[in-house]
């Protein structure tokens, strides 16, 4: 997969191919991520860069502030006294949703123009006409809140259990143990060298395969969409939460490291 350098500053190295954008981070212990961001806005690749590292923990700062508090759902988030934590979780709510903005996962459903530009980053996010209320049905999403790999972490994920499965593949293959520990002995035997990467947010980058409506919830006022004034997003990604996400990440990372 050839990629080439097209960002470049004191913390990582962005290169660019055909279907990801890989992250090569600079003097962490790292691994390198692998992405798939709209790299035309500067502007909004520099405030993704700058959310991660804002997201990150720091426990030294966090000794005077006493232990963590993570929000069980974005109810207990809203009723957070202003303060250090609650100011991550808001910075990991933003990062979310601007990763998931750059993929192009979503459309507003709206009947004003073909795009609208959203914030200050001048998100550009397509417009479809919105569908009849009698012809589909729209699911809740909401926010998951954790930490993770040292980092504040909000998830935006679809109330899955309300939908369907039917006629819907939902198994994707899965790398067994057994296969791992065969794949590094082989690796050790034969002197060869072994690269770790991370898929960043991985099923935003596979395609849905289907029409799902969500609402818009609490959260998306950060990156200037008001929830008010929409009708819905059609999603055009595999968000976290639909049955059928496992197996359209499977088959988009299948395909990419097959046929590119």
């Amino acid at each position: 997969m050839e990629a080439d350098k097209i960002y470049e500053d004191k913390d990582m190295i962005i290169y660019q191919s055909n279907t990801f954008t890989i992250y090569e981070f600079v003097n962490t212990d790292e691994d390198m991520q692998i992405d798939e961001l709209n790299t035309s806005n500067p502007t909004l690749h520099e405030r993704i860069s700058k959310l991660r590292h804002l997201v990150k923990r720091n426990t030294t700062e966090e000794q005077s502030h006493g232990d963590p508090v993570i929000p069980k759902n974005d109810r207990e988030f809203h009723g957070l006294p202003p303060g250090y934590y609650t100011q991550r979780w808001k910075w990991a709510k933003e990062l979310e949703l601007l990763t998931i903005s750059s993929k192009n996962t979503i459309k507003i459903a709206s009947n004003t123009n073909s795009h609208m530009i959203i914030g200050d980053h001048e998100l550009r996010i397509p417009v479809v006409k919105p569908p009849k209320m009698s012809e589909t049905k729209r699911y809740p999403g909401q926010w998951l809140f954790d930490l993770k790999d040292e980092k504040f972490k909000c998830r935006l994920v679809v109330m899955g259990n309300r939908m369907s499965s039917d006629g819907i593949t939902t198994f994707a293959p899965k790398l067994q143990p057994a296969s791992d520990r065969l794949i590094t002995a082989y690796a050790a035997l034969n002197n060869y060298p072994l690269h770790s990467f991370d898929v960043v947010t991985a099923y935003l980058n596979a395609l849905a395969t289907r029409k799902v409506y969500l609402f818009v919830c609490t959260g998306f006022e950060l990156i200037g969409i008001d929830p008010r004034t929409i009708h819905s997003l059609l999603i055009c990604k595999s968000l976290y939460g639909q049955p059928e996400s496992d197996f359209n990440w499977y088959s988009t990372l299948d395909k990419s490291m097959t046929h590119d």
